[in-house]
């Protein structure tokens, strides 16, 4: 065998070694090409941890990325009494998250030509106090009314509740400001029944649950698959909600009191995304600040975070606490509903580390505050 020359085999060595430079080098695989065990395996570290830490007896959750449904699970217990897994058909009752739902029913009553976010809301509901008619309905969905802060509602009646606060001062100019009050959207469950002639529950059953497929959101229903809220007191023990009835009359109930499972609010979300009930016009409207440089949405809050923009709402009322974010621009969503309510239980936080962790979003750890 003839053997090469130096020069020659200097050559061959440069040729194999520019080759190997020239093949592409190993490189991480993407958030996209993640496999379900592994998606299951982030949301299981990332959700038991939290629960460990917060003590939450059980949780629901879904995490939505490229428009398709990667995690729905359930984790911990119904009720430590039982020691029965929650499931996505399980009740829960979802705190102000109800007020993102009822400001659908004011957007599609405006779809409808029935309103516009524009009009005073004393056109819909007569008996609001002379400095509270003239604001536009907007600004009670984006919480910057101005309306007084009404810590505890507990007149049995809207009309009794209404008479009981009328000769306290506006907290500022409609617009100006934006402060969280619950108020508002007893308001706007009112505008609801004013613009549509219909009781709020039977508008939304009739007009959003029904035709997105939501049979089991509603008030009050009684379920063997239903979870009771907890409170952690400071001695360390549960206390088991047995009813969760709003402080005042059923007209908190747009604001705080509905009860879904969490297929149902993952109806709502692809409802939102796919311009089932809104159309794509009326839902950026719904998505979008009210007012330039504040946070509020009708019903939701968005921010800037990880170079998009994240639409948002929590709750906490009863015993149990929610979050529902998303980003509409990228399909990627993080739902979930937890049968505890805590000082400090920061459910953002968790919401956040999802969002990082399973969707690939590049949040911070400690991203700015979901919904207010």
């Amino acid at each position: 065998m003839q053997r090469a020359r130096p020069g020659v085999a200097l050559m061959l060595l440069w040729v194999v070694a520019t080759a190997a430079e020239a093949q592409p080098a190993p490189r991480p695989r993407a958030r996209a090409e993640f496999d379900a065990a592994e998606l299951s395996a982030t949301a299981d570290r990332v959700v038991e941890r939290f629960m460990t830490e917060k003590r939450v007896p059980g949780l629901v959750l879904a995490v939505i990325r490229n428009g398709q449904l990667v995690v729905e699970r359930g984790y911990g217990v119904r009720s430590p009494g039982d020691q029965v897994r929650p499931d996505a058909e399980t009740l829960f009752y979802i705190g102000s998250l109800s007020k993102a739902i009822t400001a659908i029913g004011i957007e599609l009553l405006a779809e409808r030509g029935k309103l516009t976010l524009d009009d005073p809301a004393g056109r819909y509901v007569h008996v609001l106090p002379p400095a509270w008619k003239s604001i536009p309905l907007k600004y009670f969905l984006a919480h910057q009314s101005g309306i007084p802060e009404i810590a505890t509602a507990r007149e049995p009646t809207f009309e009794q509740q209404v008479h009981a606060v009328e000769h306290l001062p506006m907290s500022f100019k409609p617009g100006m400001k934006q402060q969280y009050n619950n108020f508002n959207f007893a308001i706007a469950g009112k505008v609801i029944e004013g613009a549509s002639g219909k009781p709020y529950l039977e508008f939304m059953r009739d007009e959003v649950f029904r035709p997105l497929g939501m049979t089991r959101t509603g008030y009050g229903q009684r379920d063997a698959n239903a979870s009771p809220g907890h409170y952690l007191r400071k001695n360390g023990h549960y206390e088991v909600v047995e009813e969760a009835i709003p402080k005042g009359g059923e007209y908190g109930i747009p604001s705080g009191f509905l009860q879904t499972t969490l297929a149902d609010l993952v109806r709502l979300y692809h409802a939102i995304q796919q311009h089932k009930l809104l159309t794509p016009a009326r839902t950026r409207e719904m998505v979008s600040p009210v007012t330039p440089g504040k946070t509020g949405t009708p019903g939701w809050f968005a921010r800037e975070a990880g170079g998009v923009t994240i639409v948002a709402k929590n709750g906490a009322a009863a015993g149990y606490a929610s979050q529902f974010q998303f980003v509409p621009s990228r399909g990627m969503g993080v739902i979930f509903v937890m049968n505890l309510q805590a000082q400090g239980l920061n459910t953002d936080a968790l919401a956040n580390a999802l969002l990082r962790e399973i969707c690939g979003l590049p949040l911070p750890e400690r991203a700015g505050v979901a919904a207010e």
